[in-house]
């Protein structure tokens, strides 16, 4: 288990920045002020159960993961945001100013394979459908 509070924070701010995601768009999506997340980061601010379980969900971790004791790993070279502006045209790589939409993309990847291709195929079809010429 996790031998400091110290500790727990840094996973907090790895996991974050493993994703290279802004404190401004952790803040949105837990809907407190980026003060907060600053904060727990830091450790002068506690998380709650929810909170904690928000972020699982966005940095793709599991709640034991922040637990344990294990050695940190590195920040990847590739990012979400790099991995959104290679998969979408440039106006389209925008949506990782909303956090719902990083949350699906989020989702999407965990989802087993024939799972998400069906997603993407109804995703797209949607739009494709509703698009404004």
């Amino acid at each position: 288990m996790i031998k400091s509070h110290a500790r727990f924070c840094q996973r907090l701010k790895q996991a974050r920045l493993a994703l290279d995601i802004k404190q401004q768009q952790v803040a949105a999506y837990l809907q407190v002020p980026v003060s907060a997340v600053s904060a727990f980061e830091s450790g002068k601010r506690r998380l709650d159960a929810w909170e904690l379980y928000q972020l699982s969900k966005l940095y793709s971790k599991s709640i034991q993961w922040f637990f344990d004791d294990e050695p940190l790993p590195s920040v990847p070279a590739a990012s979400s945001e790099r991995l959104g502006r290679e998969l979408l045209p440039p106006r389209e790589s925008m949506m990782f100013e909303e956090p719902q939409l990083l949350e699906c993309l989020m989702l999407m990847k965990r989802a087993p394979r024939h799972l998400r291709q069906k997603a993407v195929q109804q995703v797209l079809k949607f739009f494709r459908t509703h698009q404004e010429i």
